[in-house]
């Protein structure tokens, strides 16, 4: 045997295997320093994927969720029929946390109408959730544009004091039930037109009414709903006028003169919309409203509602 070449490939070879094992040595050290550490529970949570179901983007209206602390949201809607939102209105809400909400339309405050909304979600379970809300309003008649005749009411105020109590229940992973109970009361002070929204029952009223909601949520960015607005219990509260002696029950208010009750047939509305996420923090609400109360406030018996939110 050649033992000098013998030895040289002995050699070389042992100083490839050298190189070759601390190369890959140095390799993983390298893999394991380059590799990120484990996020924390906190940024995974905020990095995961945001849903239509997700806590941050979830629908509030006619449920009892509420916005998560420190987050504001800014909606501007048109073609409401509640008195909240009636004609349209630019929101802007505000989370305090412990499920508190509060918000104001500034919209309706240009117009001579105040209505300040609070909400409560005292209970958020994975099961069901329940909400109590708050929303006191007050119009002063002479600055109200909301008026059907030209002939604007004078030296009219008008207080209302909405509560609902509001439940969210999801019951599959794509379907959840909602069903709000309603009651609103109010108190007139002063004279109006007989011709007005603020007197025929649409406004002004004493009333108790369910809400059921169905919303099926076939898609992670669109939930599709169904919603009826069933008032049991309609009445139009007495006017006080302040030309005359102070005398209650006076009934005043186009074709609702002269009862102090509505039937259902002339105050309910059925709904049906759609709700997308166009973007984690920007949602669009569609829907259409049938019946007797969007044509009070309408003209017309079918009528669009539209609502745009951002959220941050």
């Amino acid at each position: 045997m050649n033992r000098p070449g013998f030895q040289r490939y002995a050699c070389l070879a042992s100083i490839l295997v050298f190189f070759g094992t601390n190369g890959s040595r140095a390799a993983a050290s390298e893999k394991i320093a380059g590799s990120p550490s484990p996020a924390p529970a906190s940024q995974i949570a905020n990095n995961s994927k945001v849903t239509i179901l997700s806590p941050q983007a979830r629908a509030r209206r006619e449920t009892a969720y509420t916005l998560m602390k420190k987050q504001w949201a800014f909606d501007v809607e048109l073609w409401g029929t509640s008195a909240s939102d009636i004609y349209g209105g630019f929101g802007i809400h505000y989370g305090l946390g412990k499920g508190f909400e509060v918000g104001v339309n500034l919209l309706h405050l240009g117009a001579g109408v105040f209505n300040l909304s609070t909400k409560w979600n005292f209970l958020d379970l994975p099961q069901f959730a329940l909400g109590l809300r708050f929303s006191p309003m007050f119009a002063h008649g002479d600055w109200v544009w909301i008026a059907r005749s030209s002939t604007l009411v004078s030296g009219l105020n008008i207080w209302l004091f909405p509560v609902s109590l509001q439940l969210s229940a999801p019951i599959l992973p794509w379907l959840q039930f909602d069903l709000s109970t309603d009651y609103v009361d109010s108190l007139v002070l002063g004279d109006v037109d007989e011709d007005s929204l603020l007197l025929d029952g649409t406004i002004a009223l004493r009333q108790l009414a369910f809400q059921p909601v169905i919303r099926w949520h076939l898609l992670q960015r669109t939930s599709f709903y169904f919603q009826a607005k069933l008032p049991v219990i309609t009445r139009i509260p007495g006017a006080i006028s302040t030309e005359a002696p102070l005398v209650e029950g006076v009934l005043l208010g186009g074709e609702a003169a002269g009862r102090s009750s509505i039937p259902l047939k002339d105050t309910y509305v059925l709904t049906c919309g759609a709700r997308s996420m166009i973007r984690e923090d920007i949602f669009l609400d569609f829907s259409v409203n049938v019946g007797a109360l969007a044509k009070k406030i309408y003209g017309n018996p079918i009528s669009p509602r539209l609502q745009l939110e951002m959220r941050f």
